[in-house]
């Protein structure tokens, strides 16, 4: 499997539906079943933005594994880095990623 490239030709982060798109192909290429979820998943029905940062998947629990795996396999891992609120929100303290 080849790696994504998940920054751009400025050196920012791809995001929001490119992001997408990006995991999407992983989770395809390593035959992980899927449905996106939140405001990309909107935007199949013309709520397409931006500036929404959010990629939210469903993955089957018995192959959050093989998804763990895909993201690995082409460099799309969890944020580390201190000031990011994902990583502090509540939510993430107690469902920590698997990585």
């Amino acid at each position: 499997m080849s790696s994504i490239n998940t920054i751009n030709s400025v050196g920012e982060p791809v995001l929001g539906s490119k992001l997408a798109a990006h995991v999407a192909s992983a989770f395809d290429s390593a035959g992980v079943p899927y449905c996106l979820w939140g405001y990309h998943g909107l935007g199949f029905i013309h709520l397409d933005r931006e500036d929404v940062w959010e990629v939210e998947f469903v993955i089957p629990d018995a192959k959050i594994s093989l998804a763990t795996a895909a993201l690995k396999a082409n460099n799309l891992v969890p944020c580390t880095d201190s000031e990011c609120g994902e990583l502090n929100s509540d939510q993430a303290k107690k469902n920590p990623p698997e990585y």
